[in-house]
């Protein structure tokens, strides 16, 4: 007897901890965060801000959360038919927030020129809401005597000073339709659009051991931290999947304008990973968690093993290290689909009906699971049913944006699921795609009971079905559809993995369950006294079956409406911090 206690037990504390961990969870991300390369990320005044080469303008997304990054819409700021503004062809923005104001330096060609004659400009905005309509073209920053190609500018600022390094090329070497080799460059600023002073040369192609291939060293990033100044750049072509990050040093004492000052480590720091289908990681920026604890290193990288200067870069994120000399740690590029615990400090958003978690999704009454046809990893890729076969490429992770939407994110690929092209059109076909932020990636998932869900699209306000004539048939169609109750509308979800890295519980010892296991009732007792509670039953799936408000220091809570199982009962008031308790529902 008491060996299946002690089994009893051990499933109990077993359940429980699968349980909590997936709800009462840190917030989570998974990348890729969003579509486009030269990706620069920043966490300014409560908000991550984040924009990138679009090619066509400056654009830019804000959230409060990392993985909100991927359910909002880029924002143009500025571009072609604005004063000053170039034809096209915009390159690697980054955006400041200096003297109280914000600032944009970002790439294009000079005015009624080619592509070959690139340069840096700045925009500004006084007004405090970075993405108002408000920024102002202030101009070309160039060094003076030396106003040649220039790319991917950023900023230093370092004992009362500002300098602007850029990757450029040497007037020698500059002539129509050539542009290498491009070197880094550092030069002081006067103001905030204007340089003074030469240029000083700090980096050139070559002093990266491994190789050399397109004479690139590219696209400055800096990172403070101890004392110590780091300057990360990209080596090699970004056409090849020898596109890597290479890192230099400064003591925060010295003069950055002295090349002799920099210590230059001759390795590079972060790779292509062929194991994670991930090549030509590069383009950095480095951003802080909410409450500054930790340091982000964000970055594009492509599937293709050749290597990509195009659209199938996508950004992603992940966080930085430090060894015990400080200096930082990079670690392998992670998988993309992966979830990962999000920067310290964000809000945790809430998480609806569903908990965040890695999922199957079958049609009611088969086995057939939605899966990526083909477990292809680029997009566009159908969606179809498929019959159980263990791949990544029929797991799911659904993650909600807080406002009563999910993502439902590809554990293979880590690309959105949506409606293709955001139709509207009835059985319009359902597929994946890069995260981009369109309501056309964003579901309602409604509880049906028994077990049941089904899964609404924002734009289209249609449901996700499979093809009626194929319910049963490997390869059927994942489509959307007018709303008709029938079978083939309907979807099971399966929890096959936690979502990551949970708080502590607070199992407070004051506060009692009885009895438990309980049958048809069951009380909570030891409340405090004053102020409000507010009680939630939770299921193993994070599904709120129960919820109470009381003002006394007692609760009685009928079972007639759950079903036998291990539950969490989430206790939250005015006057204590968050506790939990443990009820097992065993009705005879």
């Amino acid at each position: 007897m008491t060996s299946h206690i002690v089994k009893l037990t051990r499933c109990i504390c077993l359940m429980v901890f699968i349980c909590c961990s997936q709800l009462i969870m840190s917030q989570s991300f998974t990348n890729p965060i969003g579509s486009m390369a030269d990706p620069h990320i920043t966490y300014i005044d409560g908000y991550y801000y984040y924009t990138g080469t679009t090619g066509d303008d400056v654009s830019m997304k804000r959230s409060l959360t990392l993985e909100g990054l991927k359910q909002t819409s880029l924002i143009r700021l500025f571009g072609p038919g604005d004063t000053g503004a170039q034809a096209g062809n915009y390159w690697a923005p980054e955006l400041f927030k200096l003297d109280g104001n914000w600032y944009i330096y970002y790439t294009a060609p000079q005015t009624g020129t080619n592509t070959d004659t690139q340069r840096t400009y700045v925009l500004e905005n006084t007004s405090p809401d970075p993405l108002s309509n408000n920024w102002v073209f202030k101009g070309k920053v160039s060094s003076p005597g030396s106003d040649y190609w220039s790319i991917d500018g950023t900023i230093l600022e370092l004992s009362g000073n500002r300098y602007f390094l850029w990757s450029g090329i040497s007037a020698t070497t500059h002539y129509e339709g050539y542009n290498k080799p491009q070197r880094i460059y550092i030069s002081l600023m006067s103001n905030l659009w204007t340089l003074s002073g030469a240029r000083t040369l700090l980096l050139s192609p070559g002093e990266l051991s491994g190789s050399n291939i397109g004479n690139v060293v590219e696209a400055p990033s800096i990172l403070i931290k101890d004392n110590k100044i780091f300057l990360t750049y990209s080596a090699n072509g970004c056409w090849t999947s020898e596109y890597k990050l290479g890192i230099m040093s400064l003591d925060i004492s010295e003069d950055p304008l002295n090349i002799n000052s920099w210590a230059k480590d001759p390795d590079p720091v972060f790779v292509s990973n062929p194991v994670n289908n991930s090549y030509g990681p590069g383009h950095n920026s480095f951003f802080s968690s909410p409450n500054e604890t930790e340091f982000w290193l964000a970055y594009h990288a492509t599937p293709n093993p050749s290597g990509e200067c195009g659209d199938t870069r996508t950004t992603r994120a992940q966080k930085l290290t430090f060894n015990s000399n400080g200096i930082p740690q990079f670690g392998e590029v992670r998988v993309v689909g992966e979830p990962l615990e999000a920067p310290a400090g964000e809000p945790n958003l809430s998480t609806g009906i569903i908990a965040n978690g890695l999922y199957k999704i079958n049609q009611k009454n088969t086995t057939k699971l939605v899966e990526i046809s083909g477990a292809v990893n680029i997009n566009p890729a159908d969606i179809v049913q498929w019959e159980d076969n263990g791949g990544l490429q029929q797991q799911w992770w659904i993650q909600s944006t807080g406002d009563g939407y999910y993502t439902i994110i590809s554990n293979l690929s880590g690309l959105a699921m949506e409606v293709g092209a955001c139709e509207l059109n009835e059985f319009a076909n359902i597929n994946i795609w890069t995260p981009n932020g369109a309501s056309c990636q964003l579901w309602a998932i409604e509880d049906l009971g028994s077990g049941d869900y089904k899964f609404i699209n924002k734009n289209s306000d249609k449901v996700m079905e499979v093809t009626a004539a194929g319910i049963d048939n490997n390869g059927s169609n994942i489509q959307q559809s007018t709303w008709e109750n029938s079978n083939n509308q309907k979807f099971n979800l399966e929890l096959i993995g936690e979502a990551l890295n949970v708080d502590t519980l607070n199992f407070d010892a004051d506060i009692i369950v009885y009895p438990n296991p309980a049958n048809n009732k069951f009380a909570v007792s030891g409340l405090n006294s004053v102020g409000k509670k507010h009680i939630k039953i939770l299921s193993m799936l994070g599904k709120i079956v129960g919820e109470y408000k009381t003002n006394k220091s007692s609760l009685n809570i009928n079972t007639n409406h759950i079903q036998s199982g291990l539950y969490i009962i989430q206790i939250a008031s005015e006057s204590y911090k968050t506790v939990f308790k443990k009820i097992v529902v065993n009705k005879k």
